[in-house]
């Protein structure tokens, strides 16, 4: 199907041209009325033809689209200028001509569909919001790259390089528009993942602060341990059973609390250890993200392969951190205890190991797809 694009192509097919599509291809056949149809003709085929009578047509085909451009202009500031009558004077609800209702029957009784008619109006607020210079370059645009500028859900990126000059062609527009959905869509799997990891984090840092309550729980309990132990010591022995010596029984509670304050300093080290893993993985996460928001968000378009290797890179190795940082914590473990927490740890991986490969066989089958401008 021919392309608005090919409009400034510059070259003409000669008569030995097998397929070609007239100038009313690239837009919407008009009604009797002035209503828009979404129906595109079949194309014509110059087989068989002259160059002489094929370059007239090429002519005529020319002028049907200078025509054209100048009629969607021309129209759109019509259709706004009756809604801007009506909707503001149109107050009559016995008969139904209440604003936008009324408009609407006004369209219809010209022969514009209420679609039509509104897209309409969001080109002319394009024109009518435009510089001179920007809408000398609107009115010389084709009526589809008029109507996808049109649009609310246009990019400001792209209307904007449209009133430049810097767009100049529907289909260069849509490619631009697919690739600002893809880095859109990068962003917020980066988004995601990232705050998946801060809440990650989060909850180590939790277990690691009540792991490290614990162990100062121990440690405070071992003052009640070595009173314990006077306490046995000054009790009389009930027994026929020969008296310890005082210096060996304090002897043997002295090394006692020291080996139980050794054990239990190791573990309070081992928990502050994991804690501070915790904060600087999560900080490495939470700088990496940032990073790379305000990165992609600078660039226009979509992330290269050189963009998305280092990132790629930088995120495996968090994995790994985070991997050893679990085997850390969980040494202990064995059996069903081992399983059931690295259960949610092996689930995200074969999760995140899925989507890979389903992008990858996606990413491979690519195409475009051309939106309806009209219906």
């Amino acid at each position: 199907m021919l392309d608005e694009d090919e409009e400034t192509d510059g070259t003409e097919p000669t008569g030995d041209s097998k397929r070609m599509e007239p100038a009313a291809a690239v837009c919407e056949a008009e009604t009797s009325g002035g209503g828009i149809k979404a129906a595109l003709p079949a194309p014509f085929d110059y087989s068989g033809l002259d160059v002489q009578t094929v370059e007239v047509l090429h002519l005529a085909e020319r002028e049907i689209r200078k025509a054209r451009q100048v009629y969607i202009c021309r129209v759109s500031a019509a259709v706004a200028a009756a809604h801007e009558a009506v909707v503001a004077n149109c107050d009559d609800s016995k008969h139904g001509n209440r604003g936008e209702h009324a408009f609407i029957n006004w369209c219809a009784s010209v022969g514009l569909k209420k679609d039509a008619a509104y897209r309409l109006l969001q080109v002319n607020a394009l024109l009518t919001g435009a510089t001179p210079e920007e809408q000398a370059t609107l009115e010389a645009a084709s009526p589809s790259l008029l109507y996808a500028a049109a649009r609310p859900s246009a990019p400001a990126e792209l209307v904007q390089g449209v009133k430049a000059g810097d767009i100049t062609t529907h289909k260069q527009y849509q490619e631009l528009l697919a690739e600002i959905r893809n880095r859109d869509a990068k962003i917020s799997e980066l988004i995601e993942a990232g705050e998946a990891s801060g809440r990650r984090a989060e909850a180590a840092e939790k277990r690691a602060r009540e792991a490290e309550a614990q162990c100062a729980a121990m440690l405070d309990k071992q003052d009640e341990h070595i009173a314990h132990i006077h306490d046995l010591e000054s009790r009389p022995v009930e027994v026929a059973v020969q008296e310890p010596d005082p210096a060996e029984v304090e002897r043997m509670a002295e090394e006692k609390a020291r080996a139980m304050t050794a054990e239990l300093r190791g573990q309070l080290k081992t928990a502050e250890g994991n804690i501070q893993r915790m904060k600087s993985i999560r900080d490495s996460l939470q700088s990496q993200l940032e990073n790379r928001r305000q990165a992609a968000f600078r660039q226009a378009a979509v992330l290269t392969a050189e963009n998305v290797l280092p990132m790629a890179q930088d995120l495996a190795g968090n994995i790994k951190a985070l991997y050893n940082t679990f085997l850390l914590a969980a040494h202990g473990l064995h059996g069903e205890d081992y399983r059931r927490c690295a259960a949610p740890l092996a689930q995200a991986l074969e999760e995140a190991l899925g989507g890979l490969r389903a992008n990858t066989a996606q990413y491979t089958a690519t195409r475009y797809e051309e939106d309806e401008d009209f219906e």
